[in-house]
């Protein structure tokens, strides 16, 4: 004998918000975010105080590390294309890589080097460039 079971739509709703509440639970808990989220745990506990710009992460991948920067050139120097960052990139030997345009006519690119110092080091050439007018770190602004 077949039996057929009939959910009405808002038993559906309630089903999938329960399953999905679960699953993102169980991922939590999976990656040592479970009971009361503890940074000893593994999980990142950010502070709500702080208003200062929290800097983009530094990749590190096999000795090699990443920071992605925000560069704005001064009028009529360096594109702000592909090709402009490659152009800029050979001309200071400092490994740059584009990844968009910003509001403002200014730059995101990815700087790699293979340490922290040469990374900083890479990162002070190019604020002496005559073409660059300011360099930063790409960050998220918090409003005060």
């Amino acid at each position: 004998m077949l039996l057929y079971y009939y959910i009405t739509p808002f038993a559906w709703e309630a089903t999938t918000k329960r399953i999905t509440y679960l699953v993102v639970v169980s991922l939590l808990i999976g990656s040592g975010c479970g009971g009361g989220g503890s940074v000893a745990g593994g999980c990142q506990q950010t502070s709500s105080n702080s208003n200062s710009p929290q800097p983009s992460p530094t990749t590190i991948l096999d000795g090699a590390v990443a920071q992605q920067l925000i560069i704005k050139f001064k009028p009529d120097t360096i594109a702000c294309t592909p090709a402009g960052i490659a152009l800029l990139s050979s001309t200071t030997h400092v490994s740059l890589e584009f990844v968009r345009t910003m509001s403002g006519d200014a730059c995101v690119v990815k700087q790699s080097a293979d340490s922290a110092d040469n990374l900083l080091q890479g990162q002070k050439t190019l604020k002496e460039y005559p073409a660059v007018e300011y360099l930063e770190l790409d960050a998220v602004m918090k409003a005060l």
